[in-house]
Formats: C-alpha cells, structure tokens, sequence
C-alpha cells in the first residue's frame, strides 16, 4: 500500500508541522464456506464439496485502521474526510 502526503486535503491545510496521508485501501476477502459442489456445477458428484467465496465485512474498521509513523508515532484515521465505510465490504474476486 501507497500513500501521499498532502499539504491540504479536499481544501483543508494539515495541523501545523504535519500532512495528510492519503491511501488507496484496498483488501480481498479469504473466507469461504464449505457446500455442495452441485450448487455451481450441475454435473458434480453427489456429496462433493466446495470452498465457496463469501464477502467478508470488515466489522469496527474505523477502530481497528491506523497509521504508523516512523516506528512510533500511530494515528487513526479521520472519517469525515475519506471514502471508506465503517464496515466495507471485502470482496473474494476483487483486489
């Protein structure tokens, strides 16, 4: 993951002696849950199973994400200025 420091975001200068650090989040869900392979394939044995994909919500994001700064100093993110949900959605096929 990338990020950019700002001087002023969306037209709002940064607290003295600091920047906004600006980053494209992404992430792609791990989960699945076991069922019968004939759910996607119709020709599937009876009683084979597959590992099915699930969304996963990533539940109390605005809690759990923080920015660490040169090993020390942590920051949590502000809301009110970016894009993500406080509990996104974390798609199996995307990145």
């Amino acid at each position: 993951m990338e990020g950019v420091l700002h001087a002023e975001w969306r037209g709002e200068p940064a607290p003295d002696g600091m920047r906004w650090l600006v980053v494209d989040l992404r992430g792609r869900s791990h989960l699945s849950i076991e069922a019968d392979a004939r759910a996607v394939d119709p020709e599937a044995a009876e009683g084979t199973k597959i590992d099915l994909p699930k969304v996963m919500e990533y539940i109390k994001a605005p809690q759990l994400l923080h920015v660490v700064v040169d090993g020390e100093h942590g920051y949590a993110r502000d809301g009110e200025r970016g894009s993500l949900l406080d509990e996104p959605a974390l798609l199996p096929d995307r990145t």
